[in-house]
Parts: C-alpha cells; sequence; structure tokens
C-alpha cells in the first residue's frame, strides 16, 4: 500500500500539461488554437505521449517513476512568455512549431535509448 502522495505520482505530469496547454488556449493573445490547430494538438499528444512512454517503461521495469517530466520546463516557460509578455502570432507560432519539433526528437531519442540498451542496464531512463 503506498500513501495517496505517491499513488498519485503518475497523473502529475499528465495534469501540469494539461493545465498549461488549456490555460495557454484559452488566454493566448493571438487564439493559437485558430492559427495553428493541427501543430498545438501535434505538439501537445507527443508530449503526452512521451509522458505515458516512461510512465510504462517505469511500471515494467518496477522502477519509481518520475515526478514531473522535464518537457514540461519548456512547454511551461514558452506558454508563459506567451501569455503574460504577448510578444505577437508570429512569436506564438514559432513556439508552437519549435515544441513540436522538441518534443518529436525527445520521443524519437527515449525510443531509441530504451531499444537499444539491454534490460539489464540500470540506466534506462537516458
Amino acid at each position: 500500500m503506498r500513501p495517496v502522495l505517491e499513488m498519485l505520482r503518475p497523473l502529475y505530469s499528465s495534469v501540469c500539461l494539461m493545465v498549461v496547454t488549456t490555460l495557454w488556449i484559452f488566454l493566448s493573445p493571438s487564439d493559437i488554437l485558430e492559427l495553428e490547430p493541427r501543430m498545438f494538438f501535434y505538439m501537445v499528444g507527443t508530449i503526452f505521449s512521451h509522458i505515458c512512454c516512461r510512465l510504462i517503461v517505469a511500471q515494467m521495469s518496477s522502477t519509481r517513476c518520475e515526478g514531473f517530466n522535464w518537457t514540461l520546463f519548456p512547454i511551461t516557460a514558452l506558454a508563459l512568455v506567451a501569455i503574460v509578455v504577448r510578444p505577437g502570432a508570429g512569436f506564438e507560432v514559432a513556439a508552437v512549431y519549435v515544441l513540436a519539433v522538441l518534443s518529436t526528437l525527445t520521443q524519437i531519442h527515449y525510443g531509441f535509448c530504451v531499444v537499444s540498451k539491454p534490460l539489464s542496464a540500470q540506466n534506462i531512463f537516458t
């Protein structure tokens, strides 16, 4: 039996991602969801997929999952800049594309590292 906070640990990253992206959608000065809906959903889906893949590998390897995924830091930072500083539509579109490329490369790198390392390796989460 795990404590409640430890039991909810896998939800931290997912909830944080959904809160940040929902706030970005509703508070976006240039209405980013109208400008780039496909790329925005691709970016969010890829980051969510990365979070879920790490949770699955942690569960399968019987290790403790991470509390917060590092990919949440760039998306939170860029969303805050877009909402607070309001640099314009060009910045938001560029931010979504940069985050989409970053999340795709992160997912490919993680998949490659998991597949290429032997199962007995201690550092499976590189």
